[in-house]
């Protein structure tokens, strides 16, 4: 290797390290800039406020699962935000696995169980909505049909009955 090719290569090697440095310095800033769930959850409601969803919902899924003795509320809420947004993009998929991760951990989450049901409710083809109902409500709409038929046919019998003891009832008098 000539002087001339060690000069080049220690140039590169330098200017690559010097890149390097200055990457890993921004990068450690900003992941110093949202350190601790708290922090992370702010940043996230104020990109969700802000309109800017996709950021949000990096900064929701980056909040840690709290370890023994640490908050569980900056974790849980963090999660049903991310939640939240998936479900109003109906992204009912996405939107089940956050809340299942939840439930997984905090099976007695009220939120998470009750936006588990509701993405379960729209995730739900329609005509399979259409059966449940029918399967619902067929029996009563039958139930309410057969009472009226009887009261028809009630109505057919007596009326006639009406006719005939006023008529008894004109010619005694």
């Amino acid at each position: 290797m000539t002087s001339q090719q060690r000069s080049n290569y220690q140039g590169v090697s330098f200017f690559t390290l010097f890149v390097l440095l200055i990457f890993l310095c921004l990068y450690s800033i900003q992941v110093n800039a949202a350190s601790t769930p708290g922090e992370l959850l702010g940043l996230g409601t104020k990109a969700q406020q802000e309109g800017r969803l996709d950021e949000a919902l990096k900064y929701f899924k980056a909040v840690p699962v709290p370890h023994d003795n640490e908050d569980t509320g900056t974790y849980v809420r963090a999660r049903m935000e991310a939640a939240k947004i998936y479900f109003s993009r109906e992204e009912y998929s996405k939107s089940a696995d956050i809340c299942r991760e939840v439930v997984g951990l905090y099976p007695d989450n009220i939120e998470a169980n009750n936006l588990k049901s509701q993405v379960d409710a729209a995730s739900t083809p329609k005509w399979l909505k259409f059966l449940k109902d029918m399967k619902t409500y067929l029996p009563t709409l039958l139930k309410a049909s057969v009472m009226t038929l009887i009261l028809v046919f009630m109505t057919m019998l007596i009326s006639p009955l009406g006719g005939l003891l006023r008529r008894w009832a004109g010619s005694a008098e």
